[in-house]
């Protein structure tokens, strides 16, 4: 087995034998599992879908005068205002003000949070209207201007949950047509829908959370990012099968990176029949094939940063959970 600094000592002498999760399952049926192991340096992984639990921080920096946003709006799409002065977050799957929704069901979704990402993404212009009370040291009440994300201070992207390792299939039982976050399911159970990229997958590929972790560098839609933490509702006390993935939902992962250096080919708006808008996010994942797999913090049932209710749950009589 090769240490991570033989392994980037490779990368930078472009000897570095790097295949896809894809390419390394013919790899290994070509010339076995031993030697695969020490020829193949680095196994990418990656995967690409509706992540709902994402969006961005954007700072505008300081008008003359200086207002202190408490409302706004970019593209009539409301963001949350309750940090700095000039600090907003736009979340994902916020809808248009005024959207119909599903009053006229099921509703079309046609624009929200994610379609303002990924105009800004494309470096098209996007109309900001922001209101205040007013205070002494920040006297201006309204601001109306057209701005690209070439003229904002940041724009980061902070997703609290993406790269479900695993997720329920979609079936509808019932007798007539419902429309989720999944897609529209037919009745009678004509048709199922799911969501993975499988073999490809990130987590499907490190089911028990020994190199990807707290830290790691990842490719988030075409920019440099890295897991921030664990993502909300990782969970790793779930039923796995006899090769360690989950057969339900488990962990998650919390990425950021600079919007910036993205690439809009892979952060897509959608608009979901019925239940509303969200955001597809490509993500790519390295994982070195490494003596070494506990790079630093982790996301491992019973590590400190992560998960350690799920280990404890694990040892502990029923009774004392």
């Amino acid at each position: 087995m090769k240490t991570y600094e033989e392994i980037n000592e490779k990368i930078s002498s472009k000897k570095a034998v790097v295949l896809t999760a894809e390419e390394v399952i013919g790899y290994v049926e070509k010339k076995g599992l031993e030697k695969a192991a020490r020829e193949v340096d680095v196994v990418t992984t990656a995967t690409f879908g509706p992540m709902c639990s994402s969006g961005c921080f954007l700072n505008f920096g300081h008008s003359r005068p200086r207002i202190r946003i408490s409302e706004a709006w970019l593209d009539d799409v409301r963001v949350y205002c309750g940090i700095g002065a000039v600090d907003v977050f736009l979340g994902a799957t916020e809808l248009r003000q005024n959207d119909p929704a599903n009053l006229y069901h099921p509703g079309e979704f046609r624009f929200g949070g994610a379609h303002v990402i990924e105009k800004l993404v494309k470096g098209e212009k996007v109309q900001l209207f922001a209101l205040s009370y007013g205070t002494d040291c920040y006297p201006r009440r309204e601001v109306r201007t057209w701005f690209t994300i070439a003229d904002l201070n940041q724009a980061i992207m902070v997703n609290p949950r993406n790269c479900y390792q695993n997720y329920n299939v979609a079936v509808n039982r019932s007798d007539t047509t419902i429309y989720t976050y999944l897609g529209i399911l037919k009745p009678g159970m004509q048709n199922a829908t799911y969501c993975s990229a499988g073999q490809l997958s990130p987590l499907l590929n490190d089911p028990f959370y020994e190199t990807i972790g707290v830290g790691t560098r990842v490719w988030l839609a075409g920019a440099r990012g890295h897991v921030y933490a664990e993502g909300t509702q990782f969970a790793s006390a779930v039923e796995r099968s006899d090769n360690g993935v989950p057969v339900e939902g488990a962990g998650t992962l919390a990425l950021t990176g600079n919007m910036k250096d993205m690439n809009s080919r892979y952060l897509r708006a959608i608009s979901l029949p019925g239940y509303g808008v969200s955001l597809s996010v490509g993500v790519g994942v390295p994982i070195p094939h490494s003596e070494r797999t506990d790079p630093g913090p982790d996301l491992r049932p019973g590590s400190r940063h992560s998960g350690l209710r799920h280990r404890l749950c694990e040892r502990l009589p029923e009774s004392d959970r």
